[in-house]
């Protein structure tokens, strides 16, 4: 594919040439200047340039094109990576931010010391922005959350995932005193009541975009529960990573307890976190590996998603639910 085809396809997605010009870090007038020579090169217009940009009838049906030679062009450098002595080329994988945080200690690692010469390339998004990259060659896997099947998607769950609470071990003590450790068992056994523990200060997860957190904005306002917000955070989970101290409590997806054990290996006795499942909540949701089953899948892409699979067979047989060291 040539540097105008792909300007082209970048284009024909944003609608917006100044957007356009800062992904691709080139001028706009080099940027025109690419589409202009593609115009000529098919003697058609592929733009109409006001009011607004849009594509034409035959700019349409050029980035249906341009997008399948894309993915035949990735699928044929997927295949002939396999038979390199040694393997390079890209991995590019769709990942929430929150999700990378957990697994980039964990997976990466592993990954480059598999597979030296891969550059593993991670895009942010959402499952629904994944599902359609992935369908148009600009993926090559994603984790996300309750993916929709497609005929030719390939889907492993991960983790069949519940919402858990973490709670600094220092303000459980304080709270029970002798009946702590009785206390922590039984929250273990049936799970914790978020009325037990209304008093506390929380990472207020009421804000952001997840879906556990419009889960649980609708769950307390139901229940009538209004607990003490001292912090607004879209990811109270990276809240509590960046503290130094352990001031505050927070709702979290199953997932992320692996996170916790990383916090509490780095912290002193007092500093470190507990955690329960929620009690009387039906909010569940599954955590799943995706990738395209029409196109090779590559030894390299095999090993990702062996590495990632391992990883959460972890959380699902219990080997992290230690709660607190």
């Amino acid at each position: 594919m040539t540097s105008s085809q792909e300007y082209f396809m970048i284009v024909a997605k944003s609608l917006n040439m100044t957007q356009s010009a800062k992904e691709l870090f080139i001028s706009q007038q080099s940027l025109s200047y690419h589409i202009s020579q593609l115009e000529k090169q098919y003697h058609t217009q592929l733009f109409v340039r006001k009011p607004a940009l849009r594509l034409t009838q035959a700019g349409e049906h050029l980035l249906v094109r341009l997008e399948k030679l894309a993915k035949m062009e990735r699928d044929i450098q997927a295949e002939m990576q396999d038979f390199s002595i040694v393997p390079q080329g890209e991995l590019i994988v769709g990942m929430h931010p929150s999700r990378f945080n957990l697994l980039s200690p964990l997976v990466c690692p592993e990954f480059r010391r598999r597979v030296p010469g891969t550059r593993l390339k991670i895009l942010p998004g959402t499952t629904s922005q994944f599902e359609s990259q992935l369908l148009r060659g600009e993926l090559d896997v994603f984790i996300g959350v309750n993916p929709h099947f497609y005929p030719n998607t390939e889907i492993r769950k991960l983790l069949h995932e519940t919402a858990y609470v973490a709670v600094p071990c220092w303000m459980w003590q304080e709270k029970y005193g002798q009946l702590a450790e009785e206390k922590e068992k039984l929250a273990k056994r049936e799970g914790l009541d978020l009325h037990e523990i209304i008093d506390f200060p929380f990472v207020d997860c009421l804000v952001g975009h997840s879906q556990l957190q419009a889960y649980m904005k609708n769950y307390v306002e139901g229940i009538g529960l209004h607990w003490n917000g001292v912090i607004s955070c879209s990811d109270p989970i990276a809240y509590l990573v960046m503290e130094n101290h352990s001031q505050v409590s927070a709702i979290f997806p199953q997932g992320h307890i692996l996170i916790l054990e990383q916090i509490n290996a780095r912290r002193k006795p007092e500093d470190r976190l507990m955690w329960f499942p929620v009690r009387d909540i039906d909010w569940e949701d599954n955590l799943c590996i995706v990738w395209c089953k029409d196109v090779y899948v590559s030894q390299t892409l095999q090993m990702f998603i062996e590495i990632v699979q391992k990883v959460f067979q972890k959380i699902e047989y219990g080997e992290f639910h230690s709660g607190y060291h």
